[in-house]
């Protein structure tokens, strides 16, 4: 839309006229973004991407944790001051490949290796194609003719990882398997080597649906031989954007479309005798706002509308692996302390609704008795597969800043619900000084849905 394409680079990446050095994480919501900035910059330019989330890389949970204003220093020495220490003369590609770790939210480490190259995609990169075939089956052909179909379920998503700008404490997918028995499943057979991943994986899908707004998610995951299924990376595609995102068209039911799923970029590497497993839903709660109509949807497969997955292969590193120095243990004029997290998933067998609900709070004391700012956050999204369309979100800050001169404390709190038709969002802000009222204010506002 405008209101966004005044702020992009896709118009012309040639502004950028000055050197970058870019950080990314693979869990984090913007790696695509700096990947495909990677590809089409034309200055001088280096891309660092780990297995973090939404964090600096030297205090992200999962780690590995690195000194990367090391990395940095370098960076601006050669730009800045003229000092060539060699940084730029490296592989301009240093990505954390991932490997399998049984599923939790908490991981502390990825396991994994650094791989350095000088492109991307990298020299010798090559797509591994399968099919999705009968039976629930990835193939390295296409089968007979056939169809698989799906019932939309709202609440599906919720084993998978949750994205946020900052407003989450654990962002790491659990064990795919409760979203995948609710789930279109294909699996393929144990892989017979190691297999490297590095790019954009694609999803192909010849489908329809019974629904004119139907969103299509895919998820690929890493299936131990003990049957844990661990994410890779997903995508999703509402359908109504198949050819435009700035002008949606509704589906037509019954009608068949090819489905280019947008995926996140990954680094990581299939383990010789795990499997990868394709699973196709319609949501991915919370994550994404539930579409409003009930839907079955079908998926076609086979050579005349071959739903595939494409996968980035690259065969063994050929650089030497960057090695990178651990964080340096840094003084702090402040003193932070953390409550304990809270993250649930509720199930309302009497409503029918599933929730999530998540609440942190910190403490920060400043140092020489400049007071001390407490603040909490709390996000509850629920929705339910009876009405999709009935879909709420309600979230809340406070902060409470305590000084020798007084207190002063800000609530924010916001609520964002849906019906069939519109999105109502209702904002209240407060402010308060030594108890007493300072200041507050209102909004409200409605939007129509625009088939989403």
């Amino acid at each position: 839309s405008p209101y966004w394409r005044g702020a992009s680079l896709r118009p012309d990446y040639g502004r950028i006229e000055c050197p970058i050095f870019l950080i990314a994480g693979w869990r984090d919501g913007y790696s695509s973004t700096m990947l495909r900035m990677f590809q089409r910059l034309t200055v001088p330019r280096k891309i660092l991407i780990g297995p973090w989330v939404h964090s600096r890389p030297n205090v992200s949970v999962p780690g590995p944790r690195i000194d990367y204003a090391r990395e940095m220093a370098r960076f601006f020495a050669r730009w800045l001051r003229d000092e060539d220490d060699g940084f730029m003369d490296e592989p301009a590609v240093a990505a954390y490949m991932q490997e399998f770790a049984p599923p939790r939210r908490t991981r502390d480490v990825t396991p994994g290796s650094w791989r350095a190259e000088r492109a991307f995609p990298p020299q010798g990169a090559a797509d591994l194609v399968l099919h999705l075939g009968p039976e629930g089956v990835l193939a390295d052909a296409a089968g007979p003719p056939g169809h698989d179909e799906f019932d939309y379920l709202a609440t599906v998503g919720v084993s998978n990882g949750y994205w946020s700008a900052g407003g989450l404490s654990f962002y790491l997918a659990e064990d795919q398997r409760p979203d995948e028995a609710r789930s279109l499943c294909y699996t393929s057979a144990p892989l017979a080597r190691e297999t490297h991943l590095l790019g954009w994986p694609r999803v192909i899908l010849h489908a329809s649906s019974t629904a004119r707004v139907a969103t299509f998610v895919a998820k690929l995951s890493d299936v131990a031989p003990d049957g844990a299924s661990a994410l890779i990376v997903d995508g999703s595609l509402n359908a109504t954007r198949r050819a435009s995102v700035a002008e949606p068209s509704p589906l037509e039911p019954g009608t068949v479309y090819e489905l280019d799923v947008p995926m996140a970029p990954t680094g990581y590497v299939l383990g010789a005798g795990h499997r990868l497993r394709l699973a196709l839903a319609g949501s991915d709660f919370p994550n994404l706002w539930p579409t409003p109509e009930p839907a079955r949807n079908r998926i076609y497969r086979g050579a005349a509308r071959p739903s595939r997955v494409i996968l980035p292969v690259v065969g063994p590193p050929a650089e030497v692996s960057p090695v990178f120095a651990p964080p340096p243990s840094l003084d702090s004029p402040v003193r932070v302390s953390a409550e304990p997290p809270l993250q649930q998933v509720i199930h309302d067998q009497v409503a029918g609704t599933v929730t999530m609900h998540n609440r942190r709070a910190t403490t920060t004391v400043l140092e020489g008795g400049g007071g001390a700012l407490w603040n909490e956050s709390r996000l509850r999204a629920t929705a339910t597969d009876a009405d999709p369309a009935q879909a709420s979100v309600a979230g809340s800050h406070r902060y409470r800043l305590e000084r020798p001169d007084g207190t002063v404390e800000v609530v924010a709190e916001s609520v964002l619900r849906a019906t069939a038709d519109a999105f109502h969002l209702e904002i209240t802000l407060a402010v308060t000084r030594n108890g007493a009222p300072y200041f507050s204010r209102s909004w409200t506002v409605s939007e129509p849905r625009r088939l989403l």
